[in-house]
């Protein structure tokens, strides 16, 4: 016996009432397309009733989301909440940022691709005389050691520390922006979110 998370909008900022009638229309929808399948449907009709949290304002879909699927328990109810559907627009400082990484991300490609495909390069982990031709990847085919040079490695780091700077800088600024969003956000851009647990 499982579970699947289940769940179903409404496009405004619903009353309880609303919510309790579009869960009961959820569920005839379901019985209609799934039928009953002796209570394992895996759909709301696995579900006894709905209930409304609606004490907090949730910022975005997925914040809404993981909200219902932790309060929400299976074969008892689903979980009803408010959240607010906007995104901020991207700005030319993410632009220039995203490019960044994207050019950081091909250096450290470029880096671990094997450009020569004659010769041997000897192993300082196992001492192997390995094939350039047979490498794939700069990893010992015997034993795994790392076939990087000393200063390979060492712009290697490099590169992924500043990459990670950047995605943390990137993650701060869209936050921001978001947040921006949401205070600016109208009564228009508020929509319910049903979601829950279905048995299977």
């Amino acid at each position: 016996m499982g579970a699947s998370d289940i769940s179903f909008e409404i496009n405004k900022k619903a009353t309880e009432k609303e919510v309790l009638d579009s869960f009961n229309r959820q569920r005839e929808i379901d019985a209609d397309e799934n039928g009953h399948q002796q209570g394992y449907s895996g759909d709301f009709q696995t579900v006894d009733t709905v209930k409304c949290h609606f004490d907090k304002l949730f910022t975005s879909y997925g914040e809404a989301f993981d909200y219902c699927l932790e309060k929400a328990e299976k074969w008892c109810y689903a979980v009803a909440v408010h959240y607010i559907d906007i995104q901020a627009k991207k700005t030319k400082q993410e632009d220039k940022l995203q490019e960044k990484i994207s050019q950081l991300a091909t250096s450290l490609r470029e880096l671990s691709a094997i450009t020569k495909r004659e010769g041997f390069i000897k192993c300082s982990g196992c001492n192997s005389k390995l094939a350039n031709k047979h490498l794939r990847t700069k990893d010992c085919l015997v034993c795994g050691t790392s076939l990087f040079t000393k200063s390979e490695l060492k712009k290697k780091e490099k590169l992924n520390s500043k990459i990670d700077e950047l995605k943390k800088k990137l993650e701060t600024i869209r936050k921001a922006n978001q947040e921006k969003a949401v205070k600016k956000a109208k009564s228009k851009d508020i929509k319910t979110l049903v979601a829950g647990w279905g048995a299977h």
